[in-house]
């Protein structure tokens, strides 16, 4: 695993977006093997997250940290003339930092909504450019929100997991990503 691009963002402990122990690291925030992933830096192929799966869609994904949604729904894009539809949340947790939670199943919170530190914002799916239940979960500082927030421009990506390991969540590093490394959404 790679260190962060920056600093920590946080000195306190925020809650895990899973809520709970049964969700495994499964794909780290960082230089990857993975063509798909988008270069940053140095890095050929950079995951700007980490992603934590558990092998049931449907599970609680829960607001990391106090906040107000910018974001709740779906949000298009399309890559190698394939158009995605992943469901995602982004949390202004002020101060230029904010949180991204994607491939949800859907979203229980709405734009412009104060949400609570771990309060329920949606639940674990596969939508998008995905292969199986989980959820990505990105962190940046330094987020201008005049701008889109996940353009690499805008802020600087942070490694969440420092901030949400808490010491017993497991971390597992699969073999197999849980994001398509090809433009065909996969259907479990």
């Amino acid at each position: 695993m790679n260190p962060p691009l920056a600093g920590p963002i946080h000195p306190t402990d925020w809650v895990r977006p899973a809520g709970n122990t049964e969700f495994k690291l499964t794909q780290p925030f960082g230089c990857t093997g993975v063509p798909r992933e988008r270069p940053l830096g140095t890095c050929a192929h950079f995951h700007r997250g980490n992603d934590y799966g558990n092998g049931r869609c449907g599970a609680d994904v829960l607001a990391t940290e106090a906040g107000t949604v910018r974001f709740a729904g779906e949000a298009p894009y399309t890559s190698g003339g394939v158009t995605y539809r992943p469901i995602q949340v982004i949390i202004d947790h002020g101060g230029g930092r904010g949180s991204l939670y994607t491939h949800l199943l859907n979203e229980v919170v709405s734009v412009a909504q104060v949400v609570a530190q771990g309060q329920l914002i949606g639940h674990l799916g596969s939508t998008g450019n995905s292969t199986a239940c989980h959820l990505h979960f990105a962190i940046k500082s330094g987020v201008n929100w005049a701008l889109p927030f996940v353009s690499d421009a805008n802020g600087t990506w942070q490694d969440p997991w420092p901030l949400i390991s808490g010491g017993d969540m497991l971390a597992v590093q699969t073999t197999v990503p849980l994001e398509a490394p090809n433009p065909r959404v996969f259907e479990i």
